[in-house]
């Protein structure tokens, strides 16, 4: 299994949109998203460039974190083992949207647990 950008900005707009707005307006300072809206975005098309903000879930004092499509295509095959050690049915969820070819339907639980381990290297939130 292989993560595109293209994948990647889908599923950041998914988190962002819905899957972490539950604890990053809680738990979270200083978060800026960032868009393609000052530029034309890839073939013409707006996009979610990336999330940073601050957070002390996991340190005492705040740490910064960053998400991006680059770097969640990075560490895909590394997610993916972490799901198939610990969570089953969510590697067994992103196993069937690649075998059907339909990334862009996952839900905003796969895009949370994805972008939290990607911040903590962990789900913290539910």
């Amino acid at each position: 299994m292989k993560l595109t950008r293209k994948d990647a900005q889908d599923i950041l707009s998914t988190a962002i949109e819905s899957g972490i707005a539950y604890w990053m307006n809680e738990d979270s300072t200083d978060v800026e998203i960032n868009d393609t809206s000052d530029s034309a975005g890839v073939d013409g098309e707006w996009l979610y460039t990336g999330v940073e903000f601050m957070s002390d879930v996991k340190t005492a004092l705040p740490a910064k974190y960053k998400v991006t499509p680059e770097i969640m295509v990075e560490k895909f095959p590394a997610f993916m083992s972490f799901l198939a050690d610990t969570m089953r049915f969510r590697f067994k969820n992103w196993a069937i949207a690649f075998s059907d070819n339909d990334l862009a339907g996952m839900d905003a639980e796969d895009a949370d647990v994805f972008f939290q381990w990607l911040c903590f290297g962990e789900v913290v939130y539910g």
